[in-house]
């Protein structure tokens, strides 16, 4: 918070001030969409983690990382390389 703070006068001062215009079309169309399904997955993961501990609920993290590679290469046609394959074969390793 105090780099947002220091940031708003020299903004000011250098006339780079200015509110980003608020979403409109397609995006308020599926803004209510993305709230439920985002409060639907923090239902899901508190009630896993009352019902199968802390340990076992902290690896939805692998899941987290794994996830985002397929949407990546899936819905971006992103072109996988070597690179992407390293983070999760090195949080899977358990090796710190």
């Amino acid at each position: 918070m105090r780099g947002h703070a220091a940031l708003v006068p020299m903004a000011a001062l250098s006339g780079q001030l200015w509110l980003p215009a608020g979403p409109g079309g397609w995006v308020a169309a599926i803004a209510p969409l993305q709230a439920g399904l985002t409060a639907l997955a923090y239902l899901l993961y508190f009630r896993s983690l009352a019902a199968c501990g802390g340990v076992v609920t902290s690896q939805v993290g692998y899941l987290v990382t794994l996830s985002g590679l397929l949407w990546g290469f899936l819905l971006f046609g992103e072109v996988p390389g070597w690179l992407p394959y390293l983070p999760p074969a090195w949080s899977s390793s358990g090796w710190p």
